[in-house]
């Protein structure tokens, strides 16, 4: 005969576990993500911060060209 109880049981165990697990991997996967943007936008505030530094230096001359 069928064992409906240990099929609940392992069902709903099976279930909770693996929804657990899942739950775990995506609060890792949002504070990685949480921490790389905060590194990416210090890198790009560091680079807009040398762009503007260097954009000071130019002549503000509107005939001034820059051979490359």
């Amino acid at each position: 005969m069928f064992d409906f109880h240990g099929f609940f049981l392992g069902f709903w165990t099976t279930f909770s576990v693996i929804l657990s697990a899942f739950y775990i991997v995506m609060y890792c996967y949002e504070n990685f993500n949480k921490a790389f943007n905060q590194t990416i936008d210090k890198i790009n505030d560091y680079i807009d911060g040398q762009y503007s530094a260097a954009a000071q230096k130019l002549p503000n001359d509107e005939n001034f060209v820059v051979n490359i």
